[in-house]
């Protein structure tokens, strides 16, 4: 039976493997996608020949890829807390999909407007509100971005043993909180209840240390 590898380990190898699907999602851009597609890479760079190489799977697997990469890069920052692991994959999948519906005819346009805008029609904001206008809606890629969340999210908790192991009790830290509330060290509390309420007849608990004696 195979053991699951967790830990600062599992954490580091998860970073590494987030960092090779954001190349694997840039690798998309530069051979599958037309020239100019993608404002953060230059037209040159791209093959421009969509479908030769990923076929069918690269008009999802950007989608798919990002938002698992980049909710695994948020979490390995953040706290090893569960809330922060849902908190940083269910952010990213906010922002994906968010970012899908942008591109949709009945927004991308007014999105566009307002970012140029905003920003003073910036140079940045005309590139972003290109990618909205440019862009199609598509729910495969909307599909694509939560199942990679949720993958950030399963792959995170199987490399954290701590938000999956239980809380130890801690006996070795000193008296119990009803040991003292009897007077007692650490193990009288088994001897108060074999001898109940003997600090209210004290007579009686000397007869009886007596007698075991």
């Amino acid at each position: 039976m195979h053991r699951v590898v967790s830990g600062p380990a599992a954490m580091h190898a998860l970073a590494v493997a987030a960092g090779l699907a954001l190349l694997l999602g840039a690798g998309v851009y530069l051979l599958d996608r037309p020239a100019g597609s993608a404002w953060l890479i230059p037209a040159a760079w791209q093959a421009g020949a969509p479908g030769a190489w990923f076929g069918a799977i690269g008009a999802w697997l950007p989608s798919f890829v990002h938002t698992f990469a980049f909710s695994v890069l948020v979490a390995w920052l953040l706290p090893r807390r569960l809330a922060f692991i849902a908190a940083a994959c269910l952010s990213w999948a906010l922002v994906d999909t968010l970012a899908e519906y942008g591109q949709h005819a009945a927004v991308s346009s007014s999105v566009a407007s307002a970012l140029e805008a905003w920003f003073s029609h910036s140079q940045v904001a005309m590139q972003v509100g290109r990618y909205f206008t440019q862009g199609s809606f598509a729910l495969a890629d909307v599909a694509a971005g939560l199942a990679g969340s949720a993958a950030a999210f399963v792959a995170l908790c199987l490399a954290c043993p701590e938000i999956r192991r239980p809380r130890a009790v801690q006996t070795s830290a000193g008296p119990s909180r009803s040991s003292r509330l009897l007077g007692g060290q650490p193990g009288s509390t088994a001897n108060a209840v074999n001898t109940p309420c003997s600090f209210l007849h004290p007579e009686r608990s000397s007869k009886t240390r007596g007698i075991a004696t």
